[in-house]
């Protein structure tokens, strides 16, 4: 017998919810604002503005002036914004389009960001991919000087994040001779890496698996880097830069713009 999928039941938007995050919105632009000037702003009704402001005013969201009858936010509103970790934006942009790219190119996928001197995954296919060899989880960590992924980063940051990291680097590596040996070559790998436009691994610390690696930019600034991993036997490094170069880069694109987006409310 088949089995039919079914779609999830799609459930009408909150006209409430919808209402009070438009007014938010309307009184942080204006900064102190009437009730008559919210509803002009949301093109809303007066009194629905009302009620929906003395809700906010309730809960703590909004403060009234009595002396002018005004309202502003409070600042309770920016508990909202300080509970948003930096990492939640994959969760919410990167993470269905790595899905997407892992369908497209079925090798598995993976989108990390950096925090404090290492390279974190915060999204991937892994678990999805049918060719992945290793169930690699969220929140791994990968070197900076050996992975694609930190190679990648570390070649498009700012310079004097890269300076600083890089030293972080060799204090780090105290007299580890082979530490200090893939710190000594990094130069000429990050050269290399800018030029071509992406991070690329041989092999190394994959016996078996090489990867590629292209950044995600915001405003001059690496939000992350998103990384595909093969087996090396399967295909050559020129066949998986010439087929899944492409796709991975659309990918970066399309998570820029959602960012962008984001960013800008």
């Amino acid at each position: 017998m088949d089995i039919v999928s079914r779609a999830p039941a799609r459930h009408p938007p909150v006209r409430g919810l919808i209402r009070g995050l438009k007014l938010l919105q309307a009184l942080g632009g204006l900064g102190v604002a009437s009730v008559s000037e919210l509803a002009r702003a949301t093109q809303l009704p007066r009194a629905t503005t009302h009620r929906i402001l003395e809700t906010l005013r309730t809960e703590g969201y909004v403060a009234r002036s009595g002396l002018r009858d005004v309202y502003r936010l409070a600042l309770k509103v920016r508990s909202l914004a300080e509970s948003y970790k930096e990492e939640d934006w994959v969760t919410e942009i990167a993470d269905p389009v790595i899905a997407e790219l892992c369908e497209e190119v079925v090798w598995p996928v993976d989108i990390a960001t950096y925090e404090q001197g290492q390279m974190v995954i915060r999204a991937t296919s892994h678990r999805r991919s049918p060719l992945s060899i290793v169930r690699v989880a969220a929140g791994r960590l990968l070197e900076m000087a050996t992975t694609s992924t930190g190679r990648c980063y570390l070649a498009f940051c700012p310079a004097r994040d890269r300076d600083a990291i890089v030293e972080s680097l060799v204090q780090r590596a105290g007299t580890d001779r082979q530490a200090l040996a893939q710190i000594k070559v990094l130069d000429s790998e990050l050269e290399a890496t800018r030029r071509r436009g992406y991070g690329i691994r041989i092999r190394g610390l994959g016996i078996k698996t090489s990867s590629l690696s292209v950044p995600v930019l915001h405003n001059q600034r690496v939000l992350a880097c998103i990384t595909l991993i093969w087996i090396d036997s399967a295909i050559s490094a020129a066949t998986a830069v010439r087929r899944y170069l492409a796709p991975m880069r659309r990918a970066a694109t399309r998570i820029e713009g959602d960012y962008r987006r984001l960013a800008n409310g």
